[in-house]
């Protein structure tokens, strides 16, 4: 598998490249006071071109105000830290072992080394996110019985919208992604999940309605 986008890199790629700007998708977010902060896929591009889909940063809201989220920010996701936040790591919960390790093959092809990838276990869906993020296991250790969900963790904007574009190119089943941020650190894994499941379908009744 071979990603269309930029790769990972230690230093210079995370610090901000000039030219990611043009190579990745529109993205957007909106941040709201709210323990969801849910990524969504978006298909705008016309079909029969090489434009790669559009994503945006999401959250629940009445009146939803969206604006840019730049990938050449150093900042937390939606300006909501001075950095990114939270250990280095993506959480990934309800995967089977297979697709644990096909995704694991993916950040290593993408060069995204320094970013752990996470299994979920049963007790870890009792604790909060952050915990679960601190002190997840590297390696597969057993299935649990929840919505595909990736929570992503102490990455910049562009590696979130870098990791969305290629495992949309993995041929995985479509997880719910979900960003850590402070309004949801503390909150219970499992309770967490069960939101952004909800915000996912409820997101998915709409567009249907469109």
């Amino acid at each position: 598998m071979a990603s269309t986008l930029a790769k990972f890199s230690t230093v210079p790629w995370r610090r901000g490249d000039p030219g990611l700007r043009k190579m990745l998708p529109s993205t957007r977010f909106q941040s709201e006071p709210r323990t969801c902060f849910r990524l969504s896929f978006h298909r705008e591009s016309p079909e029969g071109t090489n434009v790669l889909p559009s994503r945006r940063l999401e959250l629940r809201a009445e009146n939803p105000q969206f604006q840019p989220l730049d990938p050449d920010s150093s900042a937390g996701l939606g300006n909501t830290s001075k950095s990114p936040f939270g250990p280095t790591a993506v959480l990934l919960v309800g995967f089977s072992k297979d697709e644990f390790r096909l995704f694991s093959q993916m950040m290593d092809e993408l060069g995204a080394t320094m970013v752990k990838v996470l299994s979920c276990t049963e007790s870890m869906l009792q604790g909060s996110l952050m915990e679960a993020l601190e002190k997840g296991s590297t390696g597969y250790t057993e299935a649990v019985d929840v919505q595909r969900t990736v929570f992503l963790s102490g990455l910049y904007s562009g590696e979130v919208m870098e990791v969305i574009s290629a495992y949309s190119e993995t041929g995985l089943p479509e997880p719910v992604f979900a960003a850590a941020v402070p309004a949801n650190a503390n909150a219970v894994l499992r309770e967490l999940c069960d939101e952004v499941l909800e915000d996912h379908l409820a997101t998915k009744r709409r567009n249907d309605e469109v």
